[in-house]
């Protein structure tokens, strides 16, 4: 939805309530989640500069009488360190103070006779916990419902891309989403599959944390819609570009890794060629400077038997 004045009178009719009633912890708290939606708001490509500037007007305001508040500090800390009433305001006041920047993440889906699956697989992108990505939907000729279903998906966030192309091949279809995304990082997802809903968040963190230009993470297989629980202790390893191989542990499969976007606008995948990922993806493992996996699974990989893979 779009801000209006009645949805602003409804929060400010509530921050100044609780500003009466002398409760500065729900007064903050009311500012701090009317920041997020302004947030929220502000992301959304068809608005005008009017309304931008409504918005960006708002939000200084409260956030400097967030920033002068005595009780925010602790609030904050809270926020910062992940326990979070609103976790899209805290990661974003969180980097704005460290003076950082937000990488974006671009998730890239090949869409071919998915519709069965493929809401599912969206929704898991959309409930992420890290929230600065993209979502480009490829609808490769599908003679079923899912570009239908990637435009409905579109019409409604500004982060969603679809490409309508001719059939050509799953191959082609991740090289033209490629050659469109922005993100500082890369992932593949396949229709019919979905994420964990930590999956950018915690992957990009290792990322970063390692200066690593592939992460890639284990996968769990079945026909389950929602993700299974996890109770094993994370492990991480670290491989440079030569040892990655003599470990044994590279994984010939283009999903379930985050990849550095340079890397793949360098080395695109084959086209018209069978098994491309095994043709590909050991290219990338040789031009990461380091590959660091870890074995909690972040992946579903549903057991389609129309999947090109099941067959």
């Amino acid at each position: 939805r779009k801000p209006d004045t009645t949805y602003y009178g409804a929060y400010d009719e509530r921050i100044s309530f609780f500003h009466e009633k002398n409760e500065k912890d729900l007064e903050d708290v009311s500012r701090l989640q009317f920041c997020k939606s302004l947030l929220l708001f502000y992301s959304n490509e068809q608005l005008t500069k009017e309304q931008r500037n409504e918005i960006d007007s708002r939000f200084k305001a409260h956030w400097q009488a967030l920033r002068t508040s005595s009780v925010v500090p602790p609030i904050l800390k809270i926020l910062f360190f992940g326990f979070t009433i609103c976790p899209q305001l805290a990661s974003k006041a969180a980097i704005a103070k460290m003076g950082g920047v937000k990488s974006k993440v671009s998730i890239i889906v090949p869409c071919y006779n998915v519709d069965k699956y493929l809401v599912n697989c969206i929704e898991s992108i959309l409930h992420q916990s890290y929230t600065n990505w993209e979502l480009i939907l490829v609808d490769d000729g599908s003679p079923d419902s899912s570009g239908e279903i990637a435009d409905k998906y579109a019409s409604c966030d500004a982060r969603i891309k679809v490409i309508h192309k001719t059939n050509a091949g799953v191959a082609a279809a991740r090289n033209s989403a490629i050659e469109i995304a922005t993100g500082e990082y890369v992932s593949f997802l396949d229709g019919d599959d979905f994420l964990h809903p930590d999956y950018i968040k915690d992957l990009l963190a290792i990322a970063n944390e390692n200066k690593a230009d592939i992460v890639q993470c284990d996968y769990v297989r079945g026909k389950d819609t929602t993700f299974p629980p996890y109770k094993d202790a994370d492990v991480l390893n670290t491989y440079n570009r030569q040892d990655i191989f003599v470990a044994d542990v590279a994984k010939i499969i283009v999903w379930g890794k985050l990849i550095k976007s340079d890397i793949l606008k360098t080395i695109r995948i084959p086209e018209g060629r069978y098994f491309e990922d095994d043709l590909v993806t050991w290219r990338w493992y040789y031009a990461a400077n380091k590959t660091v996996i870890t074995s909690k699974p972040y992946y579903y990989y549903t057991e389609n038997d129309a999947s090109q893979m099941a067959q």
